[in-house]
């Protein structure tokens, strides 16, 4: 019981990481283009791209 919550606990540290560093990824796209219409375009090729990639 004590490895399974060991590896819960991992899986929630690896989901916080990854929205913190996509979160920060997408505010430092932001800051470097401060056009929206460049923003919108990097949106749909990132909502695109796990599709593309199989």
């Amino acid at each position: 019981m004590k490895r399974y919550s060991t590896l819960l606990l991992l899986a929630c540290w690896l989901v916080l990481l990854y929205v913190v560093s996509t979160i920060t990824f997408a505010t430092l796209e932001s800051v470097k283009s401060d056009s929206p219409k460049s923003l919108t375009s990097q949106n749909s090729q990132i909502l695109h791209k796990p599709g593309g990639n199989f």
